[in-house]
């Protein structure tokens, strides 16, 4: 019964509507989907702090878990977690004295 009354309601609203419903339906569903749990942005967290505490001590691990961060906040869109990511890759560039390559990521914190 109830299949039935779908059908039929569907078939009353015109094809743009409904390919326009569908879209809405399907956006929604990815945003849902893909939207940053708790658990993605902790571990965001966790990887930007580790990335931190490295910074005196050993820059290959900076690095290291300054683009696992940006990785999985972009993964999530976490946009404070993305920041710091670059923010903490930028560093290393700094150290490194890469200047160029350091404000270009830099400079993406800004843009994004």
């Amino acid at each position: 019964m109830c299949d039935n009354v779908w059908t039929q309601s569907m078939t009353m609203i015109p094809a743009q509507m409904r390919h326009l419903l569908n879209c809405s339906i399907l956006c929604m569903a990815t945003l849902l989907l893909t939207a940053c749990n708790q658990a993605d942005k902790a571990r965001t967290d966790q990887l930007n702090e580790l990335s931190y505490i490295f910074h005196y001590r050993n820059l290959d691990s900076t690095l290291y878990y300054a683009q696992q961060s940006i990785m999985t906040a972009k993964k999530c869109r976490y946009d404070g977690g993305y920041a710091e990511g670059l923010n903490n890759k930028a560093f290393v560039s700094i150290a490194r004295m890469q200047y160029d390559q350091a404000f270009r990521q830099l400079d993406s914190v800004v843009a994004s």
